[in-house]
């Protein structure tokens, strides 16, 4: 079972839900919001523990890079994979989806932009597991 960290630890995954906000009414943006469980070993062994885990082990932050070939890449990579992110943008204006697709290319390319082009942020993970009976 993993868990991705908090807000401040997760950048490549703040990118989406500052654009929702930025470029659509709050009605639209606050149903877009990720179910996360925010950053804390505490929080991910009392999960576990709670739901009847036993030997629980929780490692990281284990940090990575969320590295793509462009802006238009990011946007793929993450509208095309998740399924709340689809649903949402299932639900706009195709004029609405475009405003927020530039608005996250532009994000991306401002917090990752690289020299070649391509698009290299940070993002880091706990990751708890545990066995049951």
């Amino acid at each position: 079972m993993g868990k991705s960290g908090g807000p401040e630890e997760t950048a490549a995954f703040q990118i989406f839900p500052r654009a929702f906000e930025r470029v659509l009414p709050e009605d639209l943006w606050q149903k877009s919001k990720p179910n996360r469980i925010e950053r804390s070993p505490s929080t991910l062994y009392s999960l576990l523990e709670n739901t009847g885990f036993c030997d629980i082990s929780v490692e990281g932050p284990i940090q990575h890079a969320v590295h793509v070939a462009s802006p238009a890449a990011f946007f793929d990579k993450f509208a095309l994979t998740s399924p709340k992110l689809n649903d949402v943008l299932s639900k706009l204006t195709v004029e609405q989806q475009n405003a927020v697709k530039r608005e996250v290319m532009e994000l991306a390319q401002r917090e990752g932009g690289q020299t070649d082009g391509s698009i290299s942020i940070p993002s880091s993970a706990y990751f708890a597991y545990g066995t049951k009976e």
